[in-house]
């Protein structure tokens, strides 16, 4: 699987200069700015040589997560035969530039513009996001449906959850923040951090997964790579500013899975999908994966799959280069499957 990893549109340029823009992209990525964020990424392409469309599969993250959160699940033949898979790093993430602010509207503008810089205007793009990023992607396709074929979220509604008690995770959300952004990463080696980060989370899973966040600095210590402080910030005020007060809508496909053990999600919550969906199913179009929490891809990875699977078909059905609907047909062994 060939994999390109895209941290800004200067990556054919002489050393020299890459050197002199990656010093200025540094400075810049810092700046308080209203400007789109530039989003890093990593890039897919389709293993299937026989289609003649090929529609974009474009990835979105949760809090603290990154671009390489799915790679995984697009990795699998059932999806990387069907879609170019684009892998983004949301604003104060991963490598992408930091901004004071992280409002929805401004999140979505930032895909936007990732559309706009990477010619994907005119083609057949499904969205797919996985918490903060799947209200992302529900903010993305209301204002701007005529660039999105298909929306699939990933556990999270466009809810009020803090008028919801049963809701617990925002504030254990921002405790974990809270004592995350209080960790000094002064004069320590990465194994002590680590142990430092892996206390502060919630659990070692979540600790370690936090934990790749944290990157040489110049000085021969450690900082972290994403904005931690910023996302701390705005966490409560913005990042769980969830319920859709907007009026525009989306009247595409939607599909919506979830845990059926999750702490962010419930059965009666669902209507909400409404506010965005004009034309969702709530009986077929919401899937709740038993034995599955918040990170539904991980705990059952084989349906997750298929369900996406299932979706790019529907949305995107394929279309075969005249002769090559039988090698199609076989070209995946099963053995690759999840």
């Amino acid at each position: 699987m060939k994999y390109i990893l895209k941290d800004s549109p200067d990556f054919m340029i002489s050393h020299f200069t890459k050197a002199s823009i990656a010093s200025f992209h540094s400075f810049n990525r810092q700046i308080n700015s209203t400007a789109p964020a530039h989003l890093s990424y990593i890039y897919q392409p389709c293993i299937e040589t026989s289609l003649k469309n090929i529609p974009n599969l474009v990835v979105l993250h949760g809090v603290l997560g990154s671009s390489k959160n799915f790679r995984g699940i697009t990795h699998n033949p059932k999806i990387a035969s069907k879609v170019n898979t684009h892998l983004l790093d949301l604003r104060n993430h991963g490598k992408s530039d930091h901004r004071e602010s992280m409002t929805y509207p401004e999140m979505a503008e930032d895909v936007y513009n990732y559309f706009l810089q990477h010619d994907l205007m005119d083609d057949e793009n499904i969205v797919l996001g996985h918490s903060m990023g799947g209200r992302v992607a529900m903010e993305f396709a209301a204002r701007h449906p005529d660039l999105v074929k298909g929306v699939s979220v990933v556990d999270l509604a466009p809810y009020n959850y803090f008028e919801d008690s049963r809701f617990s995770f925002i504030e254990v959300m921002d405790s974990m923040l809270e004592r995350l952004v209080q960790i000094d990463l002064k004069d320590k080696n990465l194994s002590e951090l680590r142990k430092e980060v892996i206390k502060a989370s919630m659990d070692k899973e979540t600790g370690e997964v936090i934990s790749t966040n944290l990157v040489p600095d110049e000085h021969g210590g450690y900082k972290w790579r994403i904005n931690m402080e910023g996302i701390y910030r705005h966490f409560k005020t913005e990042i769980m500013d969830l319920e859709y007060i907007g009026t525009r809508k989306f009247e595409g496909p939607t599909q919506i899975i979830c845990g059926a053990q999750s702490d962010y999600m419930s059965r009666d919550i669902v209507h909400s999908y409404k506010k965005i969906f004009a034309n969702i199913d709530l009986e077929k179009d919401i899937h709740f994966l038993e034995n599955a929490g918040h990170w539904v891809h991980y705990s059952q990875p084989h349906q997750f799959i298929n369900l996406v699977s299932e979706f790019i078909d529907r949305v995107c059905p394929p279309i075969m280069n005249e002769g090559e609907e039988d090698r199609y047909q076989f070209s995946i062994p099963a053995h690759h499957y999840l």
